[in-house]
């Protein structure tokens, strides 16, 4: 019999135990009044988080769109040419030395130098003016838009012209670039 009762008393126990925490998660966790204002502050977070998530994607959207334009630009902007116009090109750097009170004396074509998929053709200048009309040609040049370099300058050394001439005269190479097409395997040309 005293078996019987610590195992009544024990059930007891057990149950109030159980109706306890069943009274208490109902008001801590299930309770519609209690969790609806947590519910609120959940749902909140969730619709901020999306919010920013559309602000994130249309930022990502436009970032792709200006990679897209700089790609094509960049593409554009710095490939060789397939042909140079070396009149028009040769007759502006002419233009520009004596805008720059250089006095051009020749100006003669050099072997072209082929690389693969680069021509380079060269050319001559003999040229006299101040070494500060030198400079001043020099800065502008490298300012100029064409695929030209100045490959070599080369000052007069000889002591007899410049015994003659007040300015010193100088020899520049010119190298005009453009890019050499190449048959497609199995074509003519």
């Amino acid at each position: 019999m005293a078996n019987r009762s610590v195992l009544v008393v024990d059930l007891c126990g057990g149950l109030a135990a159980l109706a306890c925490l069943t009274v208490g998660g109902w008001y801590g966790w299930l309770n519609p009044d209690a969790s609806g204002p947590r519910r609120e502050t959940m749902q909140a977070t969730v619709n901020h988080q999306q919010a920013e998530l559309g602000r994130a994607k249309g930022r990502l959207i436009e970032q792709e769109l200006i990679l897209t334009e700089t790609r094509a630009e960049a593409e554009s902007r710095g490939r060789l040419p397939t042909t140079t116009a070396l009149e028009k090109d040769l007759g502006a750097i002419v233009a520009l030395a004596q805008r720059h009170r250089l006095t051009v004396k020749q100006v003669s074509p050099l072997p072209a130098m082929n690389y693969p998929g680069i021509l380079e053709q060269r050319y001559s200048i003999d040229a006299r003016g101040s070494f500060a009309d030198w400079i001043a040609f020099l800065h502008a040049f490298e300012g100029e838009e064409f695929w030209v370099d100045i490959t070599q300058v080369r000052l007069a050394s000889d002591r007899a012209t410049a015994a003659t001439e007040s300015a010193p005269t100088a020899q520049m190479i010119l190298s005009f670039f453009s890019a050499v097409q190449t048959p497609e395997p199995g074509t003519e040309t």
